[in-house]
């Protein structure tokens, strides 16, 4: 394994409290896929992170590989296209962002490369950066996330030209759960901000 300064551009999936100061932190990053850090100081450092770890944040990723443990984040950096771009995300699209970051982090194992998860997402916040999230746009591009992670064979059902794309949605969602063997976390909060 190389085990010398890394530097990719990703996004924040989710991040947990270690510490007063620490978190863990998942990231979907270019080409590399899904990794797990550990960011000493993520919660105070006004240097190495700025402030800017945050969920769905698209930043530059400094990190030292390791073969035991976590991976090492040393440091963020904004990326010039993405500034506060967070900032911006309306309540339903963050519950549908929510749900897509539960389930990238459930189907896709980690240091297995990004699949075209990453443009899948960068397409999910460019759609509805313009948009209004329907239950159209979020069933098509959970249906494109089953075909990034494999699945796509599984949910053999076809779209009728009359769809009622909410009951779509929650078909899509139960078809996940059924998957992860779960309910989703993600899923209640989404149905609360659309309706």
């Amino acid at each position: 394994m190389n085990r010398t300064l890394q530097l990719h551009r990703g996004i924040i999936l989710k991040k947990i409290p270690y510490s007063e100061a620490d978190e863990i932190v998942t990231v979907l990053l270019q080409k590399e896929g899904v990794h797990r850090f550990f960011a000493a100081g993520s919660r105070k450092s006004k240097k190495r992170f700025k402030g800017l770890v945050d969920y769905f944040a698209h930043l530059n990723f400094s990190y030292r590989p390791s073969t035991r443990g976590l991976w090492r984040l040393l440091s963020v950096e904004e990326i010039a296209d993405f500034q506060n771009r967070g900032h911006q995300i309306k309540p339903t699209q963050f519950a549908y962002l929510n749900l897509m970051a539960e389930l990238i982090c459930e189907f896709t194992p980690e240091h297995d490369g990004d699949h075209g998860l990453y443009d899948l997402w960068f397409d999910i916040q460019e759609d509805c950066k313009d948009n209004t999230l329907s239950y159209e746009i979020a069933s098509k591009f959970l249906l494109r996330f089953f075909d990034c992670v494999g699945y796509g064979l599984g949910f053999e059902r076809k779209i009728k030209p009359d769809e009622n794309w909410k009951d779509l949605l929650k078909e899509l969602v139960r078809f996940s759960e059924k998957i992860m063997q779960k309910p989703s976390q993600a899923a209640g909060f989404l149905w609360n901000e659309m309706g």
